[in-house]
């Protein structure tokens, strides 16, 4: 038989992760899958623990870990070493799996088809907004991941074998919320790319929901998530694909004049409300790209180019954003 370890972080969410584990133990939990739900308390003061301790799943095992050190990848980090399976199967706190997910997510590594399994994230159709377009979409988890061959693989729905930790050891935890806000999943599955794992799509029948706050919602969320994006990649692109941008403080200035020349045209497009404007996301991540880039250009490489592990000087540095 082969184990399964479903890994998922939380931070003062203990409705939602409760009614994900329930999903998970109310879904088909197949007899040579045996499965183990690790949930990693992310709370300084441990408080969520208290209410999973409580919950009483029939077909799957819950183990709670306290992790108070600040950050996702941190408390990703610690449930992956105290995770037992062969397999490791990993979502979020706020999404809710269909009844077949640990089938079609494990199989193909079980079988011994694939190293590594991506799968589909959608939102309901309570959170869907006529006014949603592409970027939206994908800042939200709606669709991502579905569309094969070029699928994208993020770590709300992904499966892969513990034997791949052998090679790429643990999330980056300068990345990820309490780091950049962002782009942990991105890094961890380049790096397994890189590595040359295997990797497939588990097809829409693996395909998880996403049940978010609505405030994800309001234009305030949006500024905050283009500030996050651009800071995270701007820390990929330095520490990780070692690419130089010249100027950058320069390129910076410039993309500012643009963002108020084009509010200065588009009054109207600008105001306050839910969502946000394609434009103004292009050019608001590009002001946070630069600004934060030319404060990565300054440290020392944290990988060697598309390395698989930090570098040594690294392992204890903390970061700072822009």
């Amino acid at each position: 038989m082969t184990r399964v370890s479903v890994v998922v972080c939380t931070f003062d969410r203990p409705d939602s992760v409760a009614r994900l584990i329930a999903a998970v133990d109310g879904g088909r939990v197949p007899l040579n899958l045996p499965t183990e739900v690790v949930v990693a308390d992310n709370s300084p003061d441990g408080r969520n623990l208290e209410a999973l301790a409580r919950l009483r799943p029939m077909r799957v095992e819950l183990r709670c870990v306290a992790e108070p050190r600040p950050g996702k990848c941190t408390a990703l980090n610690t449930a992956l070493g105290r995770s037992r399976g062969e397999i490791i199967l990993l979502t979020d706190d706020d999404c809710l799996p269909p009844a077949d997910w640990i089938e079609g997510m494990c199989r193909p590594i079980a079988a011994g088809r694939a190293d590594v399994v991506g799968g589909g994230v959608v939102i309901p159709p309570e959170l869907r907004k006529p006014w949603m377009g592409e970027i939206h979409r994908t800042i939200l988890l709606d669709g991502v991941g579905r569309v094969a061959p070029a699928w994208r693989m993020i770590g709300a729905n992904a499966a892969f074998s513990r034997a791949v930790l052998e090679k790429v050891p643990a999330f980056d935890q300068e990345l990820g919320p309490a780091g950049t806000g962002a782009g942990e999943d991105s890094l961890f599955f380049a790096q397994m790319r890189e590595a040359g794992y295997r990797s497939v799509y588990a097809g829409d029948e693996a395909t998880v929901v996403h049940r978010f706050d609505p405030f994800r919602l309001t234009r305030v969320a949006f500024l905050r998530a283009v500030a996050i994006l651009g800071r995270s990649e701007a820390y990929i692109d330095h520490h990780w694909e070692h690419r130089a941008v010249r100027r950058p403080r320069l390129k910076m200035l410039i993309s500012l004049v643009g963002l108020w020349a084009m509010r200065l045209r588009h009054p109207g497009a600008f105001s306050e409300g839910e969502g946000i404007d394609p434009r103004e996301f292009h050019q608001l991540k590009r002001i946070h790209f630069f600004r934060q880039i030319a404060v990565e250009q300054r440290r020392p490489r944290a990988y060697a180019r598309h390395g698989l592990r930090k570098l040594e000087h690294r392992h204890a540095s903390g970061r700072r954003a822009a």
